[in-house]
């Protein structure tokens, strides 16, 4: 009890410390920064939407940082889901066929066909075109991920096995770090279409990771219940 008490002090302490601090500093940074992304984004970047300007340029680090934390939460999910398995003495997911098993309907298998190409298609348009309209990496590699769940929940079909997604998540976030450190390295050089090129191979490499690692995590949580 007192842990908590001594961690709700100074939870309060330091909120009431950081909130005094940014009314006697009378908040300058936001609206400058706002001011000079809006200005200069697109020309310094090359990259209409201003959002894929922020978190693959100037704020690139804070991209890193997410997408090794999605590898991280992977990886737990994957440790805690694994100890489960064992405790109870459930199938693995690393050894599901194909088929789990489960009678999927003829007419929805079926139907289904169309659906996953339609939403294959937009996940990588939402990846390709993010640079300059909505979307990039996060979104398009979500509605991929959600393709292999629906193939796999509704029909019984793994897309994508447990063990080559595994593989592909870490390679791609060494990748990512690969293409930032080029950037990083030569972006002084580069004229606009350069920028636009590394913008279009870090969303892809995003949204290729995203997809991996949020279906890994579906497989975690679905191997640590019953199945049939």
């Amino acid at each position: 009890m007192k842990h908590r008490i001594h961690a709700f002090i100074f939870i309060v302490f330091m909120g009431a410390f950081l909130f005094t601090g940014y009314s006697l500093l009378g908040s300058p940074g936001p609206a400058r920064v706002a001011e000079a992304v809006m200005e200069r984004g697109q020309i310094e970047t090359g990259a209409k939407n201003l959002v894929t300007s922020i978190y693959l340029n100037y704020r690139l680090f804070d991209t890193l940082l997410e997408a090794l934390l999605l590898l991280v939460s992977v990886i737990g999910v994957t440790q805690f889901s694994s100890l489960a398995l064992t405790e109870r003495q459930f199938t693995s997911a690393n050894h599901m066929p194909d088929g789990d098993g489960r009678k999927a309907s003829a007419i929805m298998a079926g139907s289904l066909g169309p659906v996953y190409f339609l939403m294959g298609l937009l996940g990588v348009y939402i990846i390709v075109t993010g640079m300059d309209g909505p979307g990039g990496g996060f979104q398009g590699g979500a509605v991929l991920a959600a393709l292999l769940i629906n193939a796999h929940f509704a029909a019984g079909r793994l897309l994508l096995s447990r063990e080559k997604a595994e593989k592909m998540e870490k390679l791609l976030y060494v990748l990512l770090l690969a293409a930032s450190m080029a950037f990083f390295l030569f972006s002084g050089g580069w004229n606009t279409g350069g920028h636009r090129f590394y913008l279009t191979l870090m969303n892809v490499l995003i949204g290729l990771k995203v997809c991996s690692g949020l279906w890994l995590i579906y497989l975690s949580f679905l191997s640590g219940g019953d199945m049939q």
